[in-house]
């Protein structure tokens, strides 16, 4: 080998080196979430040596993790255009149609990958893995689907460090009810690489996941003993605390994270966890003014959500409040729902539905809900909660008795309060009959239910306006009798009420006697009441002048 020769193949060598370092660089910014950092890595190192492939790849997970899924596909379709031979970029675009549900086209893209040169199969395997655990939005059997064929191809890659966190992602996701498989698999990745504190962090979200935030605090902690400088550890640090109610740290890690990364992207980040804290107000005015700064770039586009999330759940009711809510969420759907090529999910629904109406369009809004809460099996209590209290108060009981139906098919049995308000739905609809049932239900499940009484007897009135058959006059015994002293009281013009209703049906009934009964028995608590005075005393003259015929 001659001279000329060694000096080239060693300048190929620095190169070589060079280009590996500035990936691992930009590796490294995307994983401490600085992301314009990397986008400026990734972009000087195609400046100057444009046909390297994994730049493009690396450059476009970025991407996708700053949010911005059409730069990332540009990205992936440009690697292929200027490197060919560099099949991985097949994978990333592959990913990208796995997130428009296009399975299909996912698996022959991924097929092209594998194509690769045998000794660079294993980071295939590892990145196919990492492209199903990718995917953001699905139902969960279409999620644990995705997981399921991730950690098969993770496996195949037992010696990486990166593809056992993933293959400890899948298993999380592959066993939402058992978090032990997942744990596991974390602490075998932290004895693969002992220095990295991501293995310690990811175990972290499980404990977080299971509200067990004590041990998740503790993992943190010692993430952040083995790299103090790991942002991602300050604003998880700051999650926990969120949950826990303790705002004031809470606040202060996501101080401090963004002190360590105070790019765009970190400020991002900050308006979420300012929303997640509930600090409805402050991430408004944080998101409109990043907004104003970028300048329409497409990767910030989810803080009009963040801001239409914040009007919807800080339950400002005000129409103007409402109207900017929702103007933001159509900015929302119109530009970040849109680019990722995808439906508006469950809890987007909600949120549109939540905010349509408050500026008073109900019919679009219940179509919304109506449709999310169907799904029983993802629904969330809090969902219909919340869209049960809205319709009940605005009055309007034919879609409170439909939320309330279905979530009934969902919890099995409504608890005594749902109960309770959904019977009084029913007969506002003049469906007594079932709310009959569901005021009978009530009080056998629970016989200390004393206003289940109450409304039993006030039901059955509605069911027979004359008592013909004295049920309901019976029903109203019942409940004033099971009245202790103090609920006498608590219920004085309750029962007043109901005395005077049974007066009124022995009165239709001809039960004279039994009608001067109840009026006296009103009378003993109201002793002035004029009307009742003079009901009274025109039964009392009626059957006097019975007697008096009688006795002739």
């Amino acid at each position: 080998m001659n001279k000329s020769t060694i000096i080239i193949l060693l300048t190929l060598a620095g190169v070589y080196s060079a280009t590996a370092q500035n990936i691992e660089q930009g590796k490294r910014f995307t994983r401490n979430e600085m992301y314009e950092s990397a986008e400026k890595n990734y972009n000087e190192m195609i400046a100057k040596k444009p046909k390297v492939g994994d730049a493009y790849y690396f450059a476009g997970l970025n991407l996708l993790a700053k949010g911005d899924s059409a730069a990332a596909r540009a990205s992936f379709e440009k690697g292929l255009l200027m490197a060919p031979k560099y099949l991985m970029n097949q994978v990333g675009l592959g990913h990208l149609a796995l997130r428009s549900g296009n399975a299909t086209e996912a698996e022959r893209l991924f097929n092209l990958a594998l194509k690769s040169k045998k000794k660079a199969l294993p980071e295939v395997y590892k990145e196919i893995g990492r492209a199903y655990l990718m995917v953001p939005y699905g139902s969960k059997a279409t999620l644990e689907s995705n997981a399921t064929k991730a950690s098969e191809w993770l496996k195949k890659n037992e010696t990486d460090f990166e593809a056992a966190l993933l293959l400890g992602d899948a298993y999380n996701t592959m066993y939402p009810n058992n978090s032990t498989k997942a744990v596991e698999q974390y602490i075998v990745a932290g004895y693969m690489n002992p220095n990295d504190p991501r293995s310690l962090l990811r175990e972290a979200k499980v404990y977080q996941r299971v509200k067990n935030l004590n041990v998740a605090l503790l993992r943190i902690n010692e993430a952040l003993a083995k790299d103090a400088e790991f942002s991602p550890a300050y604003r998880q640090k700051a999650d926990v605390f969120t949950l826990q109610g303790i705002r004031d740290s809470a606040v202060y890690y996501y101080t401090e994270y963004l002190k360590k990364n105070n790019n765009l992207s970190a400020r991002k980040a900050y308006i979420s966890a300012l929303y997640l804290n509930q600090e409805y107000d402050n991430s408004i005015a944080e998101a409109r003014k990043l907004l104003a700064e970028v300048n329409g770039a497409p990767q910030f586009d989810n803080l009009h959500g963040v801001i239409a999330y914040a009007y919807a759940e800080k339950n400002d009711t005000a129409a103007g409040s409402a109207q900017l809510g929702l103007s933001s969420f159509e900015k929302y759907e119109a530009t970040w729902v849109k680019n990722q090529n995808r439906p508006l999910s469950s809890s987007e629904k909600i949120i549109k539905a939540k905010l349509l109406a408050r500026t008073g369009q109900l019919d679009q809004a219940f179509a919304l809900q109506k449709a999310v809460l169907s799904d029983t099996a993802t629904a969330t209590e809090k969902w219909y909660q919340q869209t049960q209290d809205f319709y009940y108060n605005a009055e309007q009981y034919d879609k409170f008795v439909t939320v309330m139906e279905l979530k009934k098919l969902k919890m099995r049995n409504l608890g005594t309060k749902d109960m309770y308000y959904y019977g009084i739905g029913l007969n506002q609809l003049d469906r007594p009959k079932e709310a009959l049932g569901i005021f009978r239900e009530l009080v056998a499940r629970d016989t200390n239910y004393i206003s289940g009484y109450y409304l039993i007897a006030s039901t059955l009135s509605q069911i027979d306006q004359n008592d013909t058959s004295g049920n309901a006059t019976r029903a109203y015994e019942r409940w004033i009798g099971k009245l202790n002293p103090d609920q006498k009281k608590k219920f004085r013009r309750d029962i007043e009420s109901a005395n005077r209703t049974m007066a009124v049906f022995a009165i239709r009934n001809k039960r004279y006697e039994q009608a001067s009964a109840y009026y006296a028995k009103v009378l003993e608590s109201s002793p002035d009441d004029e009307e009742t005075i003079a009901n009274k005393k025109r039964v009392d003259d009626y059957l006097a002048a019975l007697k008096k015929r009688g006795g002739k």
